[in-house]
C-alpha cells in the first residue's frame, strides 16, 4: 500500500494521496496543461470509489471513474496482503 504515488490513466497524470478518517482519495491532476484540479474520492454505499458528486469535474473525470476506482482497489488490496 502506497500513501501517494502517481498513474498515468488514459493520457493523464494522476496523483493520488490516501486520506483517513474516513479513508478517502485525494486525486490531483498532474498534466502539464491543468488547472491544478483537485478531487475526491470516497467509497460508497456499494463498495465502489467514486468521485465526490459535490466536486465540479469535467466530463472526462467520469469517464475515468471506472479506471480510478481499479486503481484504488488495486492500491486497498496491498493494504489487505500487508495485514
Amino acid at each position: 500500500m502506497k500513501q501517494s504515488f502517481n498513474k498515468i490513466i488514459k493520457g493523464h497524470d494522476l496523483e493520488f494521496n490516501r486520506l483517513l478518517y474516513p479513508v478517502r482519495y485525494s486525486i490531483m491532476v498532474k498534466d502539464i496543461d491543468s488547472t491544478g484540479l483537485s478531487i475526491t474520492a470516497e467509497k460508497n454505499n456499494e463498495g465502489k470509489w467514486s468521485v465526490d458528486k459535490t466536486d465540479k469535474v469535467p466530463r472526462w473525470i467520469a469517464e475515468l471513474s471506472a479506471d480510478i476506482h481499479e486503481t484504488i482497489c488495486e492500491n486497498e488490496h496491498l493494504i489487505a496482503q500487508a495485514v
